[in-house]
């Protein structure tokens, strides 16, 4: 599809580009890309997921409006592939950056009871407990997936995600 593969290299452009003005348009075109791949396949999780992404870039979108349209297609795409935790954790990060944490919690809880060794879902539920002061169970989550992460991070894969985890931890009120 030429939509979506001008989509990526719109994506790659973003990402080496340092001008706040110029990625706004980029991001604009990218989404505008990613809404004609969906006009031909409405029902492509990834795409939905795509274009969520693509609503985490700055673009002339109102930063309200941006968030809203960023859950709406991550729940699309989560709609449309309910087992796939990725897209389910898309969900909770959105709604931990819009401070929804409650609704975050019961999103991260369905990833952890497809698969309960997920460092990244543990260390989003910490964050998501941490916002709603639920402190003890921020603690819990955060110390899971700490252990996670360390089992395996033989090879050193996972040290930003441990140190990321640590700091959140840290960062809890006792």
């Amino acid at each position: 599809n030429a939509h979506w593969d001008k989509s990526q290299d719109l994506f790659a452009q973003m990402k080496k580009e340092t001008d706040t003005e110029k990625i706004k348009k980029l991001s604009d075109q990218n989404i505008q890309e990613l809404k004609a791949v969906l006009d031909e396949l409405p029902n492509n999780a990834r795409v939905w997921i795509e274009l969520g992404n693509a609503y985490t870039w700055q673009s002339s979108l109102d930063v309200k409006t941006q968030a809203d349209l960023c859950l709406a297609a991550f729940k699309k795409g989560e709609e449309l592939d309910p087992n796939n935790i990725t897209y389910i954790n898309n969900v909770g990060d959105q709604l931990i950056f819009m401070q929804r944490y409650d609704e975050a919690i019961l999103q991260f809880q369905k990833t952890l009871r497809l698969t309960p060794n997920s460092g990244y879902a543990n260390l989003s539920l910490c964050k998501a407990y941490k916002g709603s002061k639920v402190y003890e169970s921020a603690r819990e989550s955060c110390q899971k997936a700490i252990d996670i992460f360390t089992s395996e991070n033989k090879d050193g894969k996972y040290d930003s995600e441990l140190l990321e985890a640590k700091k959140v931890m840290a960062d809890i009120p006792k």
